[in-house]
């Protein structure tokens, strides 16, 4: 016989001097269908710690957590079983932590930190983590952090770990509004067929995904504002992978790293602003089938950019770098791979790009338009499958500088257009 509970605990604290208050609630249950409600208000900005715990065995039970003002407010929800629902609920509450662990099937986890209303105060200092285990589980983390420029420890943080060799599971990470010292961390591991995916608006933005040992998984950071960092990680036999960083601001790092076994793999970076890093590398398997693919595409739009694409043992390698603005530097290398393709464009002033391919079937283009532009491309292998081996620098402008190299292999072909 299933057992259902509903407890709901309030607590409130209404008093008006500098005490301490302190409210603890905490709620176990076993069985199925349970719900669990604790409800902590601290009428007293600032004053007095809430303190909620709220544990459950069994299927589909939900438990939810509120938790209004206060500071070094703490919620922890922890379930075990399939189907169920936890969610935590911290709103005005400085140095808020929340924590949520599932061990199961289908469960669904979710963090809000937040003002309660858009003239309210800001969650700073907060801190979310979800740990999930099990499959086709479903994590969210919603913060908006401090609205105070500085160096103070006062950002909000966000942590979701989804382990244990999973499958389809799900994990969303949501920092809104200006949240300065914002940072933002999803790991992944032993998963298959899952999605990870950070937003953030505003400055000093930090974001961490990792996925490892599974494949189909795509991963997404999305960063508006300033001074930020996205990092992308996909290893250990991460066929069908697909990563995308876009950032919009200045003094942006993006990064992607896809690792053996990385085939049919798609890479993708877009920045917008000023002095832009990207990074991309790819690494596949020369042994798989001739259809496979790995796919890169940067694309940089501002000053002082460097965008580096990096594809080795990787069949059906294309790599696509697009920049605009001036003294840009564009490098791909392509290496023990075969049917590589490599395409560079340029336009604005003192630019370079650089193409390097070993192995088979190699194809390479740089285009440039403007002025004090280099461009070289190295390529070095076999041809053969109907010859190729093509290099061709397509220059305009005045001031140019074109560089081909080719050994190696039969059918090799170099074309430098300037005018």
């Amino acid at each position: 016989m299933n057992t259902k509970l509903s407890i709901i605990a309030l607590a409130i604290a209404s008093g008006l001097s500098a005490t301490a208050y302190a409210y603890e609630a905490t709620v176990d249950q076993n069985g199925d269908s349970n719900s669990a409600n604790v409800n902590q208000v601290n009428e007293v900005f600032g004053f007095g710690v809430s303190k909620a715990a709220v544990k459950q065995d069994g299927t589909s039970n939900a438990a939810t957590i509120n938790q209004t003002w206060g500071a070094n407010t703490q919620a922890k929800i922890n379930s075990i079983g399939t189907g169920n629902t936890a969610t935590i609920d911290q709103n005005n509450a400085w140095l808020a932590n929340a924590d949520i662990g599932q061990n199961g099937l289908r469960n669904t986890a979710k963090v809000n930190q937040a003002p309660s209303s858009p003239n309210s105060s800001f969650a700073n200092g907060a801190l979310a983590t979800v740990v999930q285990q099990g499959n086709d589980n479903q994590a969210t983390i919603n913060q908006i952090g401090t609205n105070t420029p500085g160096h103070t420890p006062d950002g909000v943080s966000a942590s979701v770990k989804q382990v244990n060799n999973a499958t389809g599971n799900t994990a969303l990470v949501n920092q809104t509004d200006v949240s300065f010292r914002a940072s933002a961390n999803i790991t992944q591991d032993g998963e298959r067929s899952s999605y990870a995916e950070s937003n953030q608006t505003g400055a000093d933005h930090l974001a961490t995904i990792t996925q490892t040992g599974g494949q189909d998984n795509d991963a997404r950071t999305g960063q508006t504002g300033t001074l930020q960092t996205a990092s992308i990680t996909q290893s250990g036999d991460t066929w069908h992978a697909k990563a995308n960083v876009s950032q919009s601001g200045s003094q942006n790092t993006g990064n992607i790293t896809q690792t053996r076994w990385a085939d049919y793999a798609t890479a993708n970076i877009t920045q917008a602003g000023v002095a832009n890093t990207a990074n991309v590398s790819q690494d596949g398997n020369y042994q798989t089938p001739l259809n496979n693919y790995g796919v890169v595409t940067v694309v940089q739009t501002g000053n002082n950019n460097q965008a580096t694409a990096t594809q080795f043992v990787t069949r059906n390698a294309t790599a696509l770098l697009t920049q605009t603005g001036n003294n840009h530097v564009a490098s791909v290398s392509q290496s023990n791979g075969s049917s590589l393709n490599a395409t560079v464009t340029q336009s604005g002033l003192s630019n370079t790009g650089t193409v390097v391919q070993s192995s088979e079937f190699n194809d390479a283009s740089i285009l440039q338009t403007g002025n004090l532009q280099v461009a070289t491309i190295t390529q070095s292998g076999l041809g053969v499958a109907a010859a190729h081996n093509v290099a061709i620098a397509d220059q305009g402008g005045s001031g140019q500088v074109a560089s081909i190299t080719q050994s190696g292999g039969a059918g090799n072909f170099a074309n430098v257009y300037q005018r």
